[in-house]
Order: structure tokens, then C-alpha cells, then sequence
């Protein structure tokens, strides 16, 4: 069963809907089956919602990551922040905007590949940063000259202009 479409929050009501759906249909007819109980779905806490609130006080821990950018990335990722501050303070580069006038960094590209499943520097741009939205014009030129080779490399995939601009 695949769910598309929609935002985090739309998924999550979306599955939980699905779930109990299948549930009732698969079981009943069952001898003795009275119903099931609602999701759980709604009570799990997010990948990210953990650490939250510490974040910026573990940003002493990377001194190479501008406070700003330890902001923008807790606001994003919550708890997460944590392993895209680690990039930076490993690899200042990753540090650098994805799109010059926009808060998103090339930690993200990366992080994106390596651990969101982003599957093009499109994905990236559109879906894991928004930076297509915010700041279409720049955002291709400016990912196929830094995030592109940025999120390749952290893929462990060679560069290569290609038009689609995959990752892997």
C-alpha cells in the first residue's frame, strides 16, 4: 500500500485513516472482533521533536556553525540539527548557502540524500528546502554549481551535470 501526496501532518491523518480502514475491513468478519482502537499515529512524537529545546545550547559543541545557521537548522529539523551542525563543523564548505539570499545551507543537501531519500537536487530544492519556492531563479544555477556536487559527495557519488541532476 503506498499513501501519496499531501503535507507531514495530511500523511500522518491520511495513514492513520488508511490503517484503521484496512483493519476493520480485514477484520471484520472475524468471530468475536468488536472494532479496533484508534490510531497511535497522532500521539508519536516526530523525528527531530526529541532535543528540540537543547539545541542551540549544544550549538557551543560547533564553533565553525554561525549562530543564525544553528537557528535556521533547529527550526527546521528540531533535534536533527544536531548531525547537519556536525557536517559543518567537519566540512565548513557545507556551511555555505544553497541559494545565495536564502537560509538554507548545503548541510541540507546532503543531509537530505544521505538520510531523507532525496533522490535529485530538484527533491532537495523543492521539497526538503523550499528554496524553489522562495527563490526560483537562483535556485538551479546555484544548486548545479554548490549543492549538486555538494550532496553528490555526500552520497559518495561522483559529479555529474546531468539535466534531471541526480543524486545517486
Amino acid at each position: 500500500m503506498t499513501i501519496t501526496g499531501g503535507k507531514l501532518t495530511t500523511y500522518r491523518e491520511m495513514a492513520s485513516d488508511t490503517v484503521d480502514e484496512v483493519i476493520d475491513k480485514l477484520h471484520s468478519t472475524d468471530v468475536g472482533f468488536a472494532g479496533w482502537g484508534n490510531s497511535t499515529t497522532a500521539r508519536l512524537r516526530l523525528i527531530g521533536a526529541d532535543g528540540h529545546d537543547t539545541v542551540l545550547a549544544a550549538g557551543r559543541a560547533f564553533p565553525s556553525v554561525p549562530v543564525h545557521t544553528a537557528e535556521h537548522l533547529a527550526s527546521r529539523y528540531g533535534g536533527e540539527a544536531r548531525a547537519l551542525m556536525a557536517m559543518i563543523d567537519q566540512d565548513p564548505t557545507l556551511g555555505e548557502p544553497l541559494v545565495d539570499g536564502l537560509p538554507y545551507v548545503a548541510a541540507e543537501a546532503v543531509f537530505g540524500a544521505r538520510h531523507e531519500m532525496a533522490g535529485s537536487i530538484t527533491d532537495v530544492l523543492a521539497r526538503r528546502t523550499r528554496a524553489l519556492i522562495f527563490g526560483r531563479d537562483d535556485s538551479l544555477d546555484a544548486a548545479a554549481n554548490r549543492g549538486a556536487d555538494g550532496a553528490r559527495a555526500g552520497v559518495g557519488c561522483r559529479a555529474r551535470r546531468s539535466r534531471g541532476r541526480h543524486l545517486p
